[in-house]
């Protein structure tokens, strides 16, 4: 395929000098890349598209303090005065809240993790390249995803832990179910890592978000930042 072909890329960002893992997918649901490289070379590879969507298992940016406000916190149905969930961003008490667990973006920088940081980095080059965050007006978007919460909210229950072979071949059957196509995941003997697949269901929740958005949903406030799903809706409760 051309650069100038819409795709939809999935980053599973790491911590250290690890190298991240970039899926792609094209409209058909064909796997085009699917690497590790490093932040830079990353970069680099994500802007040679000319129209495409980068969803990011990252968070979209710093924690504002939201929660620690108490007409906030009593418009998302918490406690004015108490302190619970006073450290999340509210996409990530909307995902907490339903049983799925997520790290939190800590309002002390002292805190932040490195991948946390590399992940900010990540954006602002992909800002600075012409991408803007969803659900700016825009031809080429940047998304916050969690890829548990993708799982999860998909399987509707969830999945087995990510670490255990039967977890990742029950998020790899997944992936084919829903039409993505690569050698690898059509393989009963290959099974894909769980960075691979992380990065995978990025790229699907991309794809779906400018293809078919009425089948996913964003949760949180767009002044923290909106974590998106590739669901529709969500359940009370996983």
């Amino acid at each position: 395929m051309t650069p100038s072909e819409r795709v939809a890329i999935g980053v599973d960002v790491t911590g250290g000098k690890r190298p991240m893992t970039i899926a792609v997918l094209d409209q058909q649901l064909q796997v085009v890349t699917l690497k590790n490289l490093p932040l830079d070379d990353l970069i680099a590879e994500v802007l040679r598209y000319e129209l495409a969507d980068c969803a990011i298992d990252a968070p979209s940016r710093p924690n504002p303090g939201l929660l620690t406000d108490g007409e906030r916190r009593r418009q998302w149905a918490l406690a004015p005065a108490s302190t619970r969930y006073s450290t999340y961003r509210i996409c990530e008490y909307e995902l907490r809240r339903r049983g799925i667990g997520i790290y939190n973006t800590p309002l002390d920088p002292a805190k932040i993790k490195g991948w946390m940081q590399r992940g900010w980095d990540l954006y602002r080059a992909l800002h600075q390249g012409g991408f803007v965050p969803y659900p700016s007006e825009g031809s080429m978007w940047t998304v916050e995803v969690f890829p548990h919460a993708c799982f999860t909210t998909l399987l509707g229950a969830k999945p087995l832990h990510k670490a255990t072979k039967g977890g990742l071949e029950q998020r790899q059957t997944l992936l084919r179910a829903l039409g993505m196509t690569i050698a690898a995941v059509d393989s009963l003997e290959a099974v894909l890592t769980h960075d691979e697949l992380d990065a995978l269901v990025a790229a699907y929740t991309a794809y779906l978000l400018r293809a078919r958005p009425e089948d996913a949903c964003a949760v949180g406030s767009p002044d923290d930042g909106q974590i998106v799903l590739p669901v529709p809706t969500l359940a009370d409760r996983y």
